[in-house]
């Protein structure tokens, strides 16, 4: 499976810190959650820090007096301190990867990633749901370590925060990941809207709320936070998606996780001046202006199937049989799989197949070209997208013979050894011999395929020549005991097929088809027959054969 690694598109995460963790706020009707966990803020130091060379060179930039990106739809959180998972994972990662794949979260659920599954990996697990944190910093290192997976193969369930995933639920995440995060210094208004505008990120904020946070309205200028009201010192994770600068002499519209009946459908301003405000509240101010970038490392090759074409089989003069191997389905299970095939790869018939969760599947296809090539590709598909095999097989049909028509085909070989061998220093109860001889010259094999209408129906093996042996010392060679042969005083001798040599062609010769496979009753000789080419298996020597 190739992992390929995508271009950096940042994704500025910006967090506050505070020395409280009250994850838990009481409105007038309403109780909302928040939960962002900054005891590990010293870790922030340890990050590299981000690249800001491409906007000093477009500092001077005019950017429009208002813009903000589509955003994945508003969810709740509550009643859990999971702000953090739905700011890095729901947020952000559902958006990353629908513009990435410029799908408008048409995919639904397949394309939305789970705070559910992000939450129960990073929270303290001493702590109930209700008022379990987590930190940007272990968002991070899980990202990078373990990916998130979609939120359809884990929803988000109220209190449900104990499950850490399944094998499946795992494997869909390792496709989902971050290559690294990285801190940024430089939290200016500009700054801001570059990463916004230019590059299409969403900056996710860590801010301190107060009691005017709690007091704003449904719609319009009352919901507009601009000044500090009470004291109410609990952490909060969101995103901000953009800006206006004309409401409230210019904010940020931030994307919150309180459902879409919270303030502007689910979404607030924040003036830019406050912003600043509630990012610095902190007790440790060496920290409080590190802010972070991460950057998407999304297996685009691998959430897609891998398939692999195999040979055709079952082939007449008008059909055959076409066959593939489901290598991986990839990040979601196979919706559509199936063949092309035709006498060029230029013009090529598909056919879906209804077996989609087997790992070999399987057509059968009709109305061909007697005596002609075929190419073949499989293709399988999910939601993230169509695979086609890249490598192509061919085949080829039998030739057009009338009906009830025999066609030999024939080999001879004056070099290779034959299954023709006599055994002997044996006494015939199982002891090994001391010698075989091969049969090597002058020996030339047959064999005729009846046909019906097109069908191959039965054989006889034939062969012609006198054999002139070389003596070969292979110890030990175990003398057939109970089985066909015959033995002559301290000689095994097994007549299959070396009667071929002795004038009787019809000794064990007859053979009979099963499809395109055919087999001699005792078993003696088995083979396949492959359009214009038959392999033969002569006491475990393959011949191969071609027609005359």
């Amino acid at each position: 499976m190739k992992n390929l690694k995508i271009v950096t598109i940042a994704f500025l995460c910006i967090i506050a810190f505070s020395c409280k963790k009250e994850n838990t706020i009481q409105s007038t009707n309403k109780k909302y959650n928040t939960g962002l966990d900054v005891s590990d803020s010293d870790k922030i130091r340890l990050l590299p820090i981000a690249d800001t060379s491409e906007f000093f060179r477009l500092r001077l930039q005019q950017f429009e007096s208002k813009f903000w990106l589509d955003m994945p739809p508003i969810e709740e959180q509550n009643p859990e301190g999971s702000c953090t998972s739905f700011s890095v994972a729901y947020a952000c990662m559902s958006y990353y990867f629908n513009k990435k794949y410029n799908k408008n979260y048409e995919l639904g659920n397949k394309g939305l990633f789970s705070p559910r599954f992000m939450h129960n990996n990073i929270k303290d697990p001493s702590k109930p749901c209700d008022t379990a944190g987590s930190s940007y910093i272990d968002a991070f290192k899980y990202l990078k370590n373990y990916g998130v997976c979609t939120w359809d193969k884990m929803p988000y369930l109220p209190k449900d925060c104990t499950s850490k995933g399944d094998t499946k639920q795992k494997e869909n995440a390792s496709y989902f990941k971050i290559e690294v995060a990285t801190s940024i210094i430089n939290l200016s208004k500009d700054y801001f809207k570059y990463l916004i505008y230019e590059t299409k990120s969403p900056i996710m904020i860590g801010v301190v709320l107060d009691e005017g946070f709690f007091q704003l309205k449904d719609k319009g200028d009352s919901t507009i936070w601009k000044e500090n009201i009470g004291k109410t010192d609990v952490n909060h994770a969101m995103i901000i998606t953009g800006w206006n600068d004309k409401i409230g002499g210019g904010a940020w519209k931030v994307m919150n996780s309180w459902a879409a009946d919270w303030g502007d459908y689910g979404y607030v301003w924040i003036t830019y001046d406050h912003l600043l405000r509630v990012l610095v509240k902190d007790v440790v101010p060496e920290f409080r202006n590190f802010a972070f970038t991460m950057i998407p490392n999304i297996d685009t090759v691998g959430i897609k199937p891998h398939i692999n074409t195999l040979e055709a089989d079952l082939i007449t003069k008008n059909s055959a049989r076409l066959n593939s191997h489901m290598l991986s389905t990839g990040a979601d299970e196979i919706s559509e799989r199936g063949f092309a095939y035709g006498k060029t790869l230029n013009d090529l018939v598909t056919i879906s197949v209804s077996q989609l969760t087997t790992p070999f599947f399987s057509t059968n296809i009709t109305g061909l070209t007697p005596d002609t090539y075929y190419y073949v590709l499989s293709y399988a598909k999910n939601v993230y997208g169509v695979t086609w095999d890249t490598l192509a097989t061919r085949f080829k049909t039998l030739p057009s013979v009338p009906t009830n028509d025999t066609i030999k085909y024939c080999f001879t070989d004056n070099t290779t050894p034959q299954q023709c061998y006599s055994c002997s220093g044996g006494d015939g109860s199982g002891n090994a011999c001391i010698t075989k001889t091969w049969f090597t010259s002058g020996l030339n094999y047959y064999i005729d395929v009846y046909y019906f209408n097109g069908i191959p129906i039965s054989g006889l093996v034939s062969s012609s020549g006198t054999g002139s042996g070389s003596l070969i010392i292979t110890p030990p060679y175990v003398c057939p005991t109970g089985g066909p042969g015959t033995v002559t005083g301290d000689v095994c001798q097994d007549p299959r097929p070396c009667g071929f040599n002795s004038g009787n062609p019809n000794n064990n010769g007859n053979v009979t088809f099963t499809g395109n496979n055919f087999s001699s009753a005792d078993g003696s000789i088995t083979g396949n027959i492959n359009g214009n080419t038959v392999t033969i298996n002569l006491n475990g020597i393959n011949v191969v054969m071609i027609r005359c």
